[in-house]
């Protein structure tokens, strides 16, 4: 297990095999720094994407979630994202709307495809 981290009780890692087998993979501060520290070998390319707490707040409601779950979520990610001063970022995206998506999207393809 290369990357680890915990959330409203779930726990979540990754294998060296299915970082090697795959070119994304979708994590939280806390899982990104141990797996920085854990696989040094690998260019690992970081890209943040944030969006302002009244747009999150918009879409776990509109999800389902009650309000109670989406305030927690949003404290967890306050404390869980100020980490990410603490960690150097390749690339910082803002998503709070379906244009700035369409945007985020076609960029990250772009890192993919080495062209940015």
């Amino acid at each position: 297990m290369v990357a680890f981290t915990e959330f409203d009780g779930n726990r979540y890692c990754a294998t060296k095999q299915q970082l090697a087998e795959n070119d994304i993979y979708i994590i939280n501060p806390t899982g990104l720094f141990n797996m920085n520290k854990n696989i040094c070998s690998k260019k690992i390319k970081t890209i943040h994407i944030t969006a302002n707490e009244d747009e999150c707040l918009r879409r776990m409601t509109a999800r389902g979630n009650s309000k109670e779950e989406s305030w927690q979520r949003i404290y967890n990610d306050r404390v869980e994202f100020a980490k990410m001063k603490d960690i150097n970022i390749d690339y910082a995206f803002i998503n709070n709307s379906k244009e700035d998506l369409s945007y985020i999207v076609d960029k990250i393809y772009d890192i993919y495809c080495g062209k940015a």
